[in-house]
């Protein structure tokens, strides 16, 4: 299921959706209680613009593990592509405070609060 998670995620950055959506719903379909495969399901639906999809595969995901860094950081990412930016903001924090291993991280919370200060 680890493999199928990660060649997943690896899918979502080339932008080989449909091999990345298959990946990731076997994962979850050989373990239901997989967080991390819900995590990265919803960044391929963010990537998509299923803000829907992404918004229920967040909730699985962060009911399963609240401790998961890229859970925030994707929430974050959604609220985002929402127009949301102070909820961004909120969540790429509790990201970065979780220590993500994420190097753009930083750029988001900059560009997060301009947007919250043009507000």
């Amino acid at each position: 299921m680890w493999a199928l998670n990660y060649r997943g995620y690896v899918f979502i950055q080339i932008k080989e959706y449909k091999e990345a959506a298959f990946d990731l719903n076997k994962a979850i379909y050989l373990d239901p209680q997989f967080a991390e495969a819900y995590c990265n399901r919803a960044l391929l639906n963010l990537q998509t613009n299923d803000l829907e999809g992404a918004k229920e595969d967040l909730q699985t995901a962060m009911s399963l593990n609240e401790t998961l860094p890229y859970n925030y950081l994707h929430l974050g990412l959604y609220h985002q592509k929402s127009g949301d930016f102070a909820l961004a903001l909120e969540q790429f924090n509790k990201a970065k405070a979780m220590n993500i291993d994420y190097r753009k991280i930083d750029l988001l919370i900059d560009e997060m609060e301009r947007q919250t200060n043009n507000f």
